[in-house]
């Protein structure tokens, strides 16, 4: 089975884009539960910082858990 195109991280990469809004410029710090990347806002036009969950605690957070 060819796993090459499977990213390591699934985190996104600077230059690509989340929920069509904000651009990623890269990686501002990772911990157990979740990332923080530095993006900017496109229709703003203004730096903002993403913090985006690593998926065993977002299933938790929507359960209520």
């Amino acid at each position: 089975m060819d796993t090459d195109w499977i990213r390591q991280d699934p985190w996104p990469r600077a230059g690509e884009w989340v929920a069509n809004r904000y651009r990623v410029e890269g990686l501002l710090g990772e911990g157990g539960s979740a990332v923080v990347l530095a993006a900017t806002h496109e229709e703003l036009a203004r730096p903002v910082a993403l913090k985006l969950l690593r998926l065993e605690h977002a299933e938790h957070a929507v359960r209520g858990c």
